[in-house]
This record gives structure tokens, sequence and C-alpha cells, in this order.
């Protein structure tokens, strides 16, 4: 069983690594157009 806190940290962590390849897969498109 995994610690709720454990949980949560693991979730933001992978939420903020989606965000920042997100982000930056949008830049590339910006400057490519």
């Amino acid at each position: 069983m995994v610690p709720s806190d454990r949980y949560e940290q693991v979730q933001k962590e992978a939420k903020k690594a989606c965000s920042t390849r997100l982000l930056r897969i949008t830049m590339r498109a910006t400057k490519g157009s």
C-alpha cells in the first residue's frame, strides 16, 4: 500500500512533467510557424 502523500507527490511530478513536455511542444510548433 502506497502512502497517500507519496502518491500525491508522484502525481504532482507526473503532471508537472506532462505540462513541461506539452509546453515545449507548443513552443516548438509556434517557433516553426
